[in-house]
């Protein structure tokens, strides 16, 4: 009764907030002594809002403090059903809902997606780190191991370019065969930087014949 501020409440709303009905006596102040200070401005200017016209409906979540002294998340939705002559609200009807669980898994969730992004970020920053060091490995290894090929080649050329005229035979094809290690093992090099570079690259869906 939005003019004499009293409630009437049924059996079922008492249970949820642990009240028996000579423990609530209805009355708005009783009501309102039970909100949670942080939710208290919120709810009453709503209902103030849809009691003058302001608002189409009224529906609000908020906190009630029940017996034991904790608090429970309640969703609270509202209709007038009877004005004066003159339009002021005379009787409102409404309903309470327990979302207490409901509440409970939205923070589950949040605190839930909170550390699923804590996780991420700390494996990206390790999958960072790593591919830099694998990075790092793979040039540092293709130097260290290109240094004695080209020293190989070099000298090879050298042998060639020098006394090739009087090389025998088979010292000459030694010195191909050689060659041919080389430039083998040059080819092995670069495939491995290439697999090194494989984990690093985006995804992309062709067609293999098998």
């Amino acid at each position: 009764d939005p003019v004499s501020h009293q409630s009437r409440w049924d059996a079922r709303l008492l249970e949820i907030y642990g009240v028996s009905a000579e423990q609530f006596r209805g009355r708005s102040i009783e009501w309102r002594e039970r909100l949670h200070p942080d939710d208290r401005e919120a709810v009453f200017e709503r209902l103030e809002a849809y009691l003058a016209g302001r608002l189409p409906d009224y529906r609000v979540e908020f906190r009630l403090r029940t017996r034991d002294g904790g608090w429970k998340w309640v969703l609270s939705m509202g209709q007038l059903h009877e004005r004066s002559a003159d339009g002021r609200p005379l009787r409102m009807l409404g309903t309470h809902t327990d979302i207490d669980a409901l509440k409970a898994a939205e923070a589950a969730l949040r605190e839930a997606n909170t550390t699923l992004e804590a996780r991420v970020g700390e494996r990206t920053a390790e999958l960072t780190a790593a591919n830099r060091e694998l990075e790092t490995f793979s040039y540092a290894v293709s130097h260290d191991l290109r240094a004695p090929l080209r020293a190989m080649s070099g000298y090879s050329h050298a042998l060639q370019e020098d006394f090739g005229a009087s090389l025998p035979g088979p010292a000459k094809a030694y010195l191909d065969q050689i060659a041919l290690a080389v430039h083998k093992m040059s080819d092995l090099i670069d495939g491995l930087l290439a697999l090194s570079r494989s984990s690093r690259g985006e995804l992309q869906q062709d067609r293999v014949d098998l």
